[in-house]
This record gives C-alpha cells, sequence and structure tokens, in this order.
C-alpha cells in the first residue's frame, strides 16, 4: 500500500474474482485541483454525507459482526480522507472573482463547522471569509468600472 501526500492510501489490489481484475483507490487531487470552487462546494457536501450514511450503517445491527465492520470503517475512512483533499484544493486555490471566493469561503467554513469545537476560531473564520468577500467584490465592481471607462 502507498501512502497519498495527505496520508490516504493509494491501493492497487489484485482480485481475480472482482470485474476488473485489478482495483486502484487512490485520492484525484489533480482532478480536485482542476475543479471549480462550487463543485468543491459540492464535493464535500455529497463526501460529508456519504460519511454520515456510512456512520448510520455502522450503527445498525447487522452491521456488528467484525469484517462487516470493518469494511465500513475503511469506507469511513476513505470518505473522510476525501473530503479533507477536497477542503486543502480549497483552501491552496486563490480565486479572485467573488462568487468563487463565496463558494471557497463556504466550503472551508461547512468543514470547519463539522471539526471544531472551538467557536472563537470559527468566527474569526468567518469574519476573515466575509473581508476575503468584500475585498473581491471591490475588485470586481472596480474591474467592471476600468472596462466601461
Amino acid at each position: 500500500m502507498k501512502a497519498h501526500s495527505n496520508n490516504a492510501p493509494v491501493v492497487d489490489v489484485v482480485d481475480p474474482l472482482a470485474r476488473h481484475s485489478k482495483i486502484q483507490t487512490g485520492i484525484r487531487v489533480d482532478a480536485l485541483r482542476n475543479c471549480s470552487m462550487s463543485e468543491l462546494w459540492r464535493l464535500r457536501g455529497a463526501f460529508h454525507t456519504i460519511n454520515d450514511v456510512i456512520s448510520g450503517l455502522m450503527w445498525c445491527p447487522h452491521f456488528e459482526d467484525e469484517a462487516g465492520g470493518k469494511v465500513l470503517t475503511g469506507l469511513s475512512e476513505f470518505a473522510c480522507w476525501y473530503e479533507d483533499a477536497v477542503v486543502a484544493a480549497a483552501k491552496a486555490a486563490k480565486p479572485t472573482a467573488k462568487e468563487d471566493v463565496q463558494w471557497r469561503s463556504w466550503t472551508i467554513l461547512g468543514n470547519e463547522v463539522s471539526c471544531t469545537e472551538d467557536l472563537a476560531t470559527l468566527s474569526a473564520m468567518a469574519a476573515q471569509a466575509v473581508c476575503d468577500e468584500a475585498k473581491a467584490d471591490f475588485s470586481d465592481r472596480h474591474a467592471s468600472k476600468a472596462v466601461t471607462s
């Protein structure tokens, strides 16, 4: 098993019973970097929801056996790693358009709401997001005035 840069495994499995005898599972960081900010927001929500569903299944009595629980735990970890990779891609992006700045902020703040227990830190991050949006709005308005002048 190889490790990805964010510690998520990249797994090559050869299974003669699988439809495709070789299965490779890993996080497509290159694809995430090419996503729009709104796509990243939707992907973060999707992986968060997937993990919520898996977590709910893990509490079902028919998945309490060791083998089924391990499979679900692995799926849950993978969904978390992917969600973290989505958020990392959003954090690394430097959008300038107001709409993209908003989507980036919602992606990062949505993750922080789920992860943090410190309201002061979350509040500071939200305030920074508002400032970033105001700067982008200012730049958008002045850029459009420069073009029309």
